[in-house]
């Protein structure tokens, strides 16, 4: 387990390199795409099989959507079940959703209502992440 803990602490700075470094004209968004899915795809694996902390259901989910266009899938959150994060490119996000829809929740959860489902999957795009405000009194 301690070489998913070294590897995923390498695997964040790396992502966090490649999302910072400025973009030329040599490096298309399908590279650093490429590069980022890259590195949840190991994260995937390295919880999988040297942490321990994923589960057949969230494996099934993350082989599922990386055949429907992820560039990468991984869980999020603890592990042990629970929620996945997905990249995908914007002009895909409705057949990638409708994908997981009948791959997935389809076959293994078929009472799902249509509110329950968009509940249960949904779309983001990234924010700026933590921030400091300083109030003075």
């Amino acid at each position: 387990r301690a070489q998913h803990v070294f590897s995923e602490a390498l695997r964040v700075v790396r992502f966090r390199q490649i999302c910072e470094q400025e973009t030329d004209t040599d490096t298309s968004d399908s590279t650093v795409g490429r590069e980022l899915g890259d590195l949840m795809n190991q994260s995937q694996d390295s919880c999988r099989d040297l942490f321990e902390c994923s589960c057949e259901e969230l494996d099934e989910l993350c082989t599922i959507a990386r055949s429907a266009g992820s560039l990468g899938s991984r869980l999020t959150g603890a592990g042990w079940g629970g929620c996945s994060v997905h990249l995908v490119y914007q002009r895909n996000i409705d057949q990638f959703v409708n994908t997981l829809k009948e791959k997935y929740y389809d076959r293994h959860y078929p009472s799902l209502t249509p509110q329950q489902l968009s509940d249960t999957i949904f779309v983001t795009v990234p924010g700026s992440g933590a921030g400091i405000y300083v109030f003075e009194d």
